[in-house]
């Protein structure tokens, strides 16, 4: 019934890509759905500082859906006739400046080839150009990602496959006058480095729409955690999208120091003990707190 306790020795720190690289709910947050809500819900929040008003281009669509999410409490459906609509705003007058946009998508069934697929746009009132950003399916049956700014058009290989039924993350970058394109985290330009971005995203006086092209193409299937970030690039490199909602889009962004993790060891000689069947060791953590949470993710014994 006696135990030793043996103080763990700090062997190294490190701070894992997927813990702070994923900017959050900070200062250069613009828009941030987490589209979570009750099911068939029709109540949509803006959780950015901006607090913009989402509203619902019908009476029920797109809604909320608790039986399929990445995060949270539910994730945002669309039914290929319906689209969320943000009154215009210098939050998205992106000019020549770098920005983020990014989303998670979940397919429960492929879009019409060379028909667009998610779709975050701001039509031009007079119809013609638009500004848009998002996912298109080619003619092949693969899908790729694009931008179009007054006409003018940058786009990924058309070689990304999707698999039904299963959440990735996209993401459109622009950096220092540079575009990239990244499917779970991999850059999908097909040169490893960003290409010139054609035009600067022009000033439309009209709503903001997402799931929505002017060419009345729809979105159909989920989506969850949409954000659209304004003055940064967020990923210039391949990263690892993050795995857990307090990664993903935390109340601020994470540093490299807050990230980083410790690793730590330490043995017990546990010779001369009795032998048998119902020995018990166990490891546990003294003045525990919230803040300080131990969690064990491996242990190894060596008996002599």
């Amino acid at each position: 019934t006696t135990y030793t306790q043996t103080p763990l020795t700090l062997d190294t720190t490190y701070a894992p890509a997927i813990a702070f690289n994923q900017g959050g709910n900070d200062s250069y947050t613009k828009l941030l759905l987490h589209c979570d809500g009750s099911n068939n819900g029709t109540t949509w929040t803006d959780s950015s500082s901006s607090g913009h008003t989402v509203t619902m281009s019908s009476g029920s669509y797109p809604r909320t859906e608790t039986g399929t999410k990445k995060f949270g409490t539910a994730s945002g459906k669309w039914n290929n006739a319906s689209y969320l609509q943000v009154p215009d705003s210098a939050d998205w007058h992106f000019g020549s400046g770098d920005y983020t946009i990014d989303f998670w998508l979940y397919h429960p069934q492929h879009c019409s080839t060379d028909h667009f697929d998610f779709i975050i746009s701001q039509p031009n009132a007079g119809g013609g150009n638009q500004s848009y950003i998002g996912t298109r399916r080619a003619g092949s049956g693969n899908y790729y990602m694009m931008t179009n700014f007054s006409g003018q058009s940058t786009q990924s290989n058309a070689d990304i496959t999707i698999t039904l039924n299963e959440w990735n993350h996209w993401a459109i970058v622009k950096n220092s006058g540079s575009v990239y394109f990244y499917k779970d985290g991999v850059n999908v330009m097909g040169t490893g480095v960003g290409v010139s971005a054609p035009v600067a995203w022009p000033d439309y006086n009209v709503p903001l729409r997402i799931g929505y092209q002017q060419d009345v193409e729809y979105y159909n299937g989920y989506a969850d955690e949409i954000r659209i970030s304004k003055g940064v690039a967020r990923w210039t490199a391949d990263f690892v999208p993050a795995t857990r909602l307090s990664e993903a889009y935390n109340a601020g962004s994470y540093t490299e120091a807050e990230a980083s993790k410790r690793l730590v060891s330490g043995s017990v000689d546990i010779s001369g003990q009795p032998s048998g069947t119902n020995m018990k060791y166990k490891i546990e953590t003294l003045n525990q707190s919230a803040s300080k949470i131990c969690r064990l993710h491996g242990a190894s014994l060596l008996w002599a």
